[in-house]
């Protein structure tokens, strides 16, 4: 939004120039950010690990109301229409409304819950640690049907054409369920867990395991396409799918791109340490980041500029970054990283990599 980059950290939620990449403003909060943060009509809105939900203006930075939970936030709030809808590991999912912060309902499961909801044909998704997958009235909170996996689920709804896909997390199952009824249509099992989350493009479901393999198949019948063995587990980043590419990290420290229907390796970069996020596409970009709380910015496939930020602590940022640059502006963004430690890469030439540390 405004061309700025929102990020969570160890000490609250920044918002950088991406022009400069200098800090417009900082949302204090006393414990980690993990939650991805989400955007809707001007506000952000992301949980933190001390159980708060924080609606925030995304340009001022000023609070706007905040929501208190019996457990860490890591959930990613969903948006829609005027509620949030965000899991808590209290073991409850939420439903707020999204000027005010007042409850509109409350769903209670046996366990904590940090898959984030998934919303299709006026019905939400999304599994909890009770190792049921639920389908709610979003208006009422009320049970449409409820599919019991075994074992807690980690991974994330994706919902496309009538069908539910999530992992089994804990019983390395990739499931694909009816949408409407909760009945299973088919499984795959994988050699070990999935964290990672399902998505979807052109009736291929992608999916990456802990056995270090990224999976494509055939969204209807379940049929496996093709797999690639990393050389590390999946768990962290979830696949995404732009124009004829699916891109993935891994935890061998790459960054892989593949071509989504024949899963031909196209490149692979390697970065510091191991990929943890879903990558992002947006206009030509494309942003991941890793374990060592770096943000990867590509655009043509490569690399090609880098500024860190430490925002563990209010001095050790602002002030003029001093670097001869040309940046395009990237809006609309939302980058969260969950440590203390930001490192924003944005533009400059496509030449080489730089680095500059403030």
């Amino acid at each position: 939004m405004n061309g700025r980059v929102y990020v969570g950290g160890g000490d609250g939620v920044y918002a950088l120039d991406l022009l400069s990449g200098d800090i417009v403003w900082r949302y204090g909060i006393d414990s980690a950010v993990r939650s991805s943060p989400s955007i809707a009509g001007g506000t952000l809105y992301v949980g933190s690990d001390d159980g708060t939900l924080h609606a925030i203006d995304a340009q001022s930075g000023m609070k706007l109301w905040t929501f208190k939970t019996e457990g860490r936030v890591t959930s990613s709030p969903l948006v829609v229409g005027q509620t949030v809808y965000s899991g808590s590991d209290d073991g409850a999912l939420y439903a707020l409304h999204s000027k005010t912060g007042a409850v509109k309902w409350k769903f209670q499961t046996k366990l904590q819950i940090t898959s984030s909801p998934a919303y299709a044909s006026n019905i939400l998704y999304f599994g909890s640690w009770d190792g049921y997958v639920y389908a709610l009235d979003p208006e009422k909170g009320q049970i449409r049907w409820k599919f019991y996996t075994e074992h807690g689920i980690e991974s994330s709804p994706a919902v496309a054409n009538g069908v539910v896909y999530i992992g089994a997390s804990y019983t390395n199952r990739l499931l694909a369920l009816d949408a409407s009824t909760g009945e299973e249509l088919w499984e795959y099992a994988t050699g070990y867990k999935i964290i990672s989350s399902p998505a979807i493009s052109e009736s291929i479901a992608f999916v990456g395991s802990t056995d270090a393999n990224v999976y494509a198949f055939d969204a209807r019948s379940g049929h496996i396409l093709w797999n690639y063995t990393a050389a590390g587990g999946i768990s962290g980043s979830s696949p995404t799918a732009s124009g004829k590419i699916v891109y993935i990290g891994a935890e061998d420290k790459n960054l892989y791109a593949f071509e989504k229907t024949t899963g031909h390796l196209l490149w692979s970069f390697k970065a510091d340490e191991t990929i943890t996020s879903t990558p992002l596409v947006y206009r030509g970009w494309l942003i991941v980041t890793s374990s060592d709380n770096t943000v990867y910015a590509f655009a043509n496939h490569l690399v090609v500029s880098t500024i860190e930020r430490n925002t563990s602590a209010e001095s050790s940022v602002g002030g003029q970054l001093n670097l001869p640059w040309n940046y395009l502006v990237l809006g609309g963004i939302l980058v969260a990283v969950m440590f203390l430690v930001i490192e924003v890469f944005l533009l400059k030439r496509k030449e080489h990599l730089f680095r500059t540390k403030v």
